[in-house]
């Protein structure tokens, strides 16, 4: 489309409109390949086999001390919410 402009026998609207279309169609591949991978993470997460595909030990996992008593208690105050940055 841009050397049949540049030609003079498209209209610069026909164009943007070819641009916007191959935009749309990068952007749901990508935005395809996020979910598809999210979902694999999941998948993980649901086998509890997340953190040993990280290599991470379970056991560090961020849990609150206590977290059995809190999760009878009150099951979303078992997981910390402040975590320190990774390095």
């Amino acid at each position: 489309y841009g050397d049949e402009f540049l030609a003079g026998t498209r209209t610069l609207l026909d164009l943007l409109d070819a641009e916007r279309s191959r935009f749309s169609v990068e952007f749901e591949k990508i935005s395809a390949d996020a979910s598809y991978t999210f979902s694999g993470y999941r998948m993980l997460a649901a086998q509890s086999r997340l953190a040993a595909f990280y290599g991470v030990d379970p056991r560090g996992a961020a849990l609150i001390p206590n977290f059995e008593e809190r999760a009878r208690v009150q099951p979303t105050s078992v997981f910390k919410t402040q975590l320190p940055p990774l390095e």
